[in-house]
């Protein structure tokens, strides 16, 4: 439901915009911004959970819970936020693929078909 409303608020700014802008200025802007911003909000928010869980194994490991998150557990809380952002924005990705290219269909729905 939350995916609906936030594509649904997408086209809707992506409509409002194209009616000021050049056509090919906007083709596929509502699947662009699905795209980046979808999935930055995913990346952000498994990247803080990964971060803090590796920072509390950590800190009962060493018991010292100042110490600062090791290189290896950054990396590892990187690596899962990149690929779960990548798993959520890829279909998007494709999406405004179709939209841009020339003849294709110029809505979300149109793409997704």
């Amino acid at each position: 439901a939350t995916a609906t409303a936030t594509a649904t608020a997408v086209s809707s700014a992506a409509a409002s915009a194209s009616h000021r802008v050049p056509p090919l200025l906007h083709m596929g802007l509502a699947a662009t911004l699905a795209r980046d911003v979808i999935p930055h909000g995913v990346w952000f928010s498994t990247y803080d959970l990964s971060k803090n869980a590796l920072q509390r194994r950590e800190a009962e490991q060493s018991g010292d819970e100042k110490a600062p998150l090791s290189v290896g557990a950054q990396l590892t809380a990187g690596a899962c936020a990149a690929f779960l952002a990548w798993v959520v924005g890829y279909p998007a990705d494709v999406l405004k693929t179709r939209c841009q290219m020339e003849g294709a269909p110029r809505s979300l729905g149109a793409a997704a078909a």
